[in-house]
């Protein structure tokens, strides 16, 4: 295969975890390794006899944030996690011109998830010109048409997955891990929006929004792990537009952003 073996590694890993995760210590955890025939592509099959899962799951199950129903149902904090694993594995997988698909029978009859990948035979890159490079020359046509998005989060996996999310969505994204970061990039250009996390390592998320909207004139969606009503007026004090409880759905993202562009166009307007 022509494929990034770290990332792969990384793919395989989340799989694997995720089927130990879900079984039983008396269970059984299989995975296989074969050629599809008359495809050209490689498939690996992890099987385990855990818990299994519904079909709204399996119908979720790759989405950023998602949980299945054991996780709101007063299961142990065995289950826990933000749910971004398999959202990152499906952005790998497809990065690599791949599929990832999940199957089960129901709750208790266990699950097997499918990766899918092209083999190395036959395949032509560009001269000069990266896997990566070519994912951003793909998408450099409509990252612009709804503008630069600062995101700031510190925990590296879910800064991942919503910078993958908001490209999917045509924005033009830079990241930041800290307030000292974010405010070097508030600095250097144009921003149309910035996504903060309230717990930052080196200052509040609150504090970081009066800042870049006191001096760049920047709006503001706030990500937090608390909803309360305090939380959300605390959020609107300090200049957030928009308030996301962590784990956050796509459809809520979605919300966000459709309201801020709605409330900007009609600002605008007067």
């Amino acid at each position: 295969m022509l494929a990034d073996a770290v990332r792969l590694q990384q793919v395989f890993w989340n799989v694997l975890k995720n089927a130990v995760k879900f079984t039983a210590d008396c269970g059984r955890i299989d995975v296989r390794a074969f050629t599809v025939q008359g495809r050209r592509r490689v498939r690996i099959e992890v099987s385990d006899s855990g818990i299994g899962m519904t079909s709204d799951e399996l119908s979720r199950a790759f989405d950023a944030f998602a949980q299945g129903d054991h996780a709101t149902s007063g299961a142990t904090h065995r289950f826990g996690g933000v749910g971004l694993g398999l959202s990152i594995s499906r952005m790998l997988v497809e990065q690599h011109g791949g599929t990832i698909s999940a199957t089960s029978e129901g709750r208790g009859k266990g699950s097997t998830f499918a990766i899918e990948l092209p083999l190395a035979t036959g395949v032509r890159l560009p001269v000069d010109v990266a896997p990566d490079q070519m994912e951003t020359a793909k998408s450099g046509a409509t990252s612009m048409e709804r503008g630069r998005v600062l995101l700031v989060e510190d925990h590296a996996a879910t800064r991942s997955a919503l910078a993958a999310l908001l490209r999917r969505r045509r924005f033009n994204v830079v990241t930041a891990a800290s307030a000292a970061e974010a405010r070097a990039l508030a600095e250097r250009g144009e921003m149309r929006l910035i996504i903060s996390d309230i717990g930052l390592p080196d200052a509040s998320g609150y504090d970081l929004m009066k800042e870049v909207r006191d001096r760049f004139g920047l709006r503001g969606i706030a990500l937090t792990g608390y909803g309360t009503e305090e939380d959300v007026e605390r959020s609107r004090e300090a200049g957030f537009e928009a308030h996301l409880t962590k784990p956050v759905t796509v459809q809520a993202l979605d919300r966000a952003l459709a309201s801020m562009e709605g409330s900007g166009e009609s600002t605008e307007a007067q």
